[in-house]
């Protein structure tokens, strides 16, 4: 079964079904063999296409009919332990209205092997057959809605999101339902995903309950997305993060327990002079944008039995690096000074996996800009370093903006 369904909460209670046919047939030996699927009687557990049958023996009236007339003490006290211990069973699962099921016996082998006179009464007198019973009046499963209590939360950028599957319910039946899905990482829009109940639906059908669907489907979509084209960035982002950067060089200069310049230059001098470092005519002189070359794309030729391998063209990539979809870098100088020393100091931030939202808006997932920057008093070497490094070279195609 399969329907796609809201994802929401739900609460139901359970309740069961019981049909019970009995069938009765007293005989008397005249030459007719008592038949044991006279004497069951059967009880369903569940609901209608999910059902198990429960089958008993009415074993006072089978004794009755096994032993009318019967006058030797011996072998009515043998006939009464052979029908308390006969048993009657079905292998039939998930039972409906109107189908037809084999019901077999059990028979108390060791008690009829070390008893003679009982197995000869039995298999003169005794119908042991397996029969055929057709079910009926199994009562009709409340239907409800699984996965109208399951959260699908999605988190991520498409096409790296992830899935996870949460039930809600607050139903204790209910709650011990498990699902899960065909797809959980590397999600993008548009995709589409199975949600599928993986408990057994005995679970509920006993308690009265049948699932409108034992699985659903649910499509990815709304998902953010990276940015691919350095013409996405619009003015207004690139005026938003210089802002937040101006604001982070002058507070991380400010900051008593940090010291910008010995950070920046290197220079052992700078821990004994007095820690008053402010940062001056902060500019931004270069933004590159970064993003990630494709894999490459490889086929094999064969041409006279020789196999040539041919390759796509060297600004792509074929190893599984991980680094971040795209990287945004911004390039300042600024003087700074403690009073005593003035040096001209360059800062590079870096912004990762700069994407746009849903709504149009651009977002990225860097937290923190004080662990996002580095600062140089040699710029050239603080780009090549960063921007220009070889792991970039080889990973990503650098725009400057």
């Amino acid at each position: 079964m399969s329907k796609k369904a809201k994802i929401t909460t739900g609460i139901l209670v359970a309740a069961g079904a019981v049909a019970v046919i009995l069938i009765l047939v007293f005989a008397v030996f005249t030459g007719k063999k008592v038949k044991l699927s006279d004497y069951i009687s059967v009880n369903y557990k569940g609901v209608n296409n999910y059902a198990t049958a429960e089958i008993s023996i009415e074993k006072d009236e089978l004794y009755s009919a096994l032993t009318d007339g019967e006058e030797d003490t011996e072998l009515k006290d043998l006939a009464k332990q052979y029908v308390d211990k006969i048993e009657a069973k079905t292998d039939f699962t998930d039972i409906a209205n109107g189908n037809d099921f084999e019901i077999y016996f059990i028979q108390p082998e060791e008690l009829l092997n070390n008893n003679q006179k009982l197995s000869d009464y039995v298999n003169k007198n005794v119908g042991t057959d397996k029969c055929s019973y057709k079910a009926e009046n199994i009562k009709e499963g409340e239907q409800i809605d699984i996965f109208s209590f399951v959260t699908v939360d999605i988190k991520g950028i498409s096409p790296d999101a992830s899935l996870t599957l949460v039930n809600n319910s607050d139903n204790e039946l209910f709650k011990q339902l498990q699902f899960t899905a065909s797809k959980t990482d590397n999600l993008s829009n548009d995709e589409m995903i199975t949600i599928t109940c993986t408990s057994d639906i005995h679970l509920i059908a006993d308690q009265g309950y049948v699932p409108a669907s034992t699985e659903t489907k649910v499509e990815i979509n709304g998902l953010s997305t990276y940015v691919s084209y350095a013409e996405k960035l619009t003015n207004e982002y690139k005026n938003k993060l210089n802002a937040a950067n101006i604001e982070m060089i002058t507070d991380q200069t400010a900051d008593k327990t940090f010291r910008m310049l010995y950070t920046a230059t290197n220079n052992a001098d700078y821990l004994t002079q007095a820690n008053e470092e402010t940062a001056s005519d902060i500019q931004l002189i270069d933004t590159y944008f970064l993003k990630r070359k494709p894999l490459q794309n490889t086929q094999t030729e064969t041409t006279e039995g020789n196999q040539a391998e041919t390759t796509a063209a060297a600004n792509s990539t074929t190893d599984n690096f991980n680094g971040p979809e795209n990287i945004m870098y911004m390039v300042y100088s600024a003087t700074v000074t403690n009073g005593t020393g003035t040096e001209k100091i360059y800062f590079i931030v870096e912004y990762d996996n700069i994407y746009v939202a849903a709504d149009g808006s651009l977002g990225n997932t860097t937290t923190d800009l004080t662990k996002s920057y580095k600062a140089s008093s040699d710029g050239e070497k603080l780009v090549n370093e960063n921007v220009n490094s070889a792991n970039n070279m080889k990973y990503y195609d650098i725009i400057k903006l």
